[in-house]
């Protein structure tokens, strides 16, 4: 068996018909792969998929295989099946600590909606905006009415359309309005 081995590892290295040679020795090493890999508890669709990336790692790490090495072939489909099983625990974990953490996250979003009041949370946007309308009394009359007009649902481009102004006066004086706003936040905060 192993001077097979090694006869068909030469021959994948040295052989013209190279994936034929890899195929025979695939067809060799099948079983024992499927077999390895059935050892940890897996969904049925996820072995031919992990069957699919150890073919291709072992066709990847068969021609730096040393036939005169010591180590038997065998331990290097053992290594390449170990890291592919790593892999994909790896990458299960993170799938479910991902939907874990989803699930925690909507729960605090349910939770916080069912105990927060409806009637504080309206009067506290009034008076923020109530706040933000208060100093708009430092705008321009341009950055006054581009900002009215953005508040209103307008998007710059139309903005720019409806008012008769370049696109580009259009993003500044917005850019101008956040700024001093800005500005005015940072003061009524200290």
């Amino acid at each position: 068996m192993v001077d097979i081995l090694k006869a068909r590892l030469k021959c994948t290295r040295e052989c013209d018909n190279k994936d034929d040679a890899f195929a025979e020795l695939v067809n060799l090493w099948k079983p024992i792969i499927i077999n390895k890999l059935k050892k940890v508890d897996y969904y049925l669709n996820d072995i031919d998929d992990l069957y699919q990336e150890v073919l291709i790692k072992l066709y990847l790490v068969i021609d730096r295989y040393d036939t005169q090495q010591d180590k038997p072939f065998e331990y290097y489909v053992n290594c390449v099946i170990r890291s592919v099983k790593y892999d994909y625990l790896r990458k299960q974990y993170a799938y479910h600590k991902r939907i874990q953490s989803m699930i925690k996250e909507s729960h605090v979003n349910v939770y916080y909606n069912q105990h927060v009041n409806p009637v504080e949370i309206k009067m506290l946007q009034r008076a923020d905006l109530m706040n933000i309308f208060e100093h708009t009394k430092y705008f321009t009359k341009v950055e006054k009415r581009v900002f009215y007009a953005l508040i209103a649902g307008y998007k710059p481009l139309e903005i720019a359309r409806i008012l008769k102004l370049q696109r580009k006066a259009v993003y500044n004086s917005i850019q101008r309005c956040k700024m001093k706003l800005y500005k005015v936040i940072l003061k009524t905060t200290e």
